[in-house]
C-alpha cells in the first residue's frame, strides 16, 4: 500500500545512486583535468555525478522532497533540459571537430 510520501521510492533512489555513484567515482578517476577549456565542463560534470551519486545514498528523503518539487515546476523541468541539451550539443561540437589544416 502506498504511504503517499515517497517512501515506496526508497530502493529505487538507493540502487540509482550506487548506480550514479560508480559512475562518478569512475569519472573522477579517469578524467579529472582541470584547464580551462570545454574538458573543465566535463569534469565540473563528472565531479557533479559524483555529488549526486552521494546524495542519493545518503539524503534519499531530501531526493524525494526535490522530486515533488520539480512535478510542481515543470517549468524548472522545461529550463534544466533544455540547458542540459546546449551542453551536450556543445560538446558534441567540440569532440567531433576535426583539424583539416593540419
Amino acid at each position: 500500500m502506498s504511504s503517499g510520501n515517497g517512501e515506496d521510492y526508497l530502493p529505487l533512489i538507493y540502487f540509482s545512486g550506487f548506480i550514479v555513484l560508480i559512475l562518478g567515482i569512475t569519472g573522477v578517476l579517469f578524467h579529472s583535468i582541470w584547464v580551462l577549456d570545454w574538458r573543465l565542463l566535463v569534469t565540473i560534470i563528472v565531479w557533479l555525478t559524483l555529488v549526486k551519486g552521494l546524495m542519493r545514498i545518503f539524503f534519499p528523503m531530501r531526493i524525494i522532497e526535490l522530486m515533488k518539487w520539480a512535478a510542481d515546476h515543470p517549468r524548472c523541468i522545461i529550463i534544466n533540459l533544455t540547458t542540459f541539451l546546449l551542453i551536450g550539443l556543445y560538446l558534441i561540437y567540440v569532440g567531433f571537430q576535426f583539424d583539416f589544416l593540419g
